[in-house]
């Protein structure tokens, strides 16, 4: 008789891999929302203070600052310059962070002018000092409109992979446009025209009174 071998088949199911742990293969499978979320939790929590006004004049820049920090609430506060109440929070803090102002816009044109104090949105935030992000606002037309605010940390994969910027707050802010400074131009000028005008009229007036008085009391000299 002859031995005849036929070949089997085996199948064997691969294990499953919990994220970041090493494949069979020596290949390291990395979860990056895990990672990332791990280091977001990670950071310290710190304040952040806010201060946009709520009413702005038509064509006059307006000072706008945000301000995080990790260290006390009294320093964060201390020395702002614009006029908008300071609104604080609490804010996941990292070394690097990143902070924008943006204008809404309308007929393709941003009604809000911002000009930043500084030429870079990215600022290093070291220790518990306060790091600030400022802009002087202006304004360009009348109603209300809205501003952005956008707030990110920067997080840096332990491999020297590329950095990954996180969200960690975004909002926008309604505020209302006074006519003040196109009213104050129209009225200085139509204030200015008036004024001139009705000058000119009392002098024409005073100066016929002065003639018709003069005429009456040379004819009384003359009578006499």
């Amino acid at each position: 008789s002859v031995l005849v071998l036929r070949p089997v088949a085996f199948f064997v199911p691969l294990p499953v891999r919990p994220p970041g742990t090493a494949s069979p293969h020596g290949r390291t499978v990395i979860d990056w929302d895990v990672m990332l979320k791990g280091q977001l939790e990670a950071l310290p929590t710190g304040k952040r203070v806010f201060n946009p006004p709520k009413v702005m004049r038509e064509g006059t820049n307006t000072r706008v600052e945000f301000r995080v920090s990790r260290g006390d609430l009294v320093s964060l506060l201390a020395g702002l310059h614009g006029p908008g109440y300071p609104e604080v929070k609490d804010i996941k803090v990292a070394p690097l962070m990143a902070v924008s102002l943006k204008s809404e816009e309308e007929a393709g044109e941003p009604v809000f002018r911002i000009k930043p104090i500084k030429d870079s949105d990215e600022q290093l935030v070291i220790g518990e000092q306060a790091t600030e992000w400022s802009w002087d606002v202006f304004p360009t037309r009348t109603g209300s409109y809205r501003l952005y605010l956008s707030v990110s940390v920067f997080l840096f994969p332990p491999d020297g992979g590329p950095r990954k910027q996180v969200k960690v707050e975004e909002r926008d802010v309604t505020v209302t446009i006074n006519p003040s400074y196109r009213l104050t131009q129209y009225s200085g000028r139509i204030f200015t025209f008036l004024t001139g005008g009705l000058g000119l009229l009392g002098l024409q007036k005073a100066w016929s009174y002065l003639k018709q008085w003069r005429e009456r009391r040379k004819s009384r000299i003359i009578s006499i």
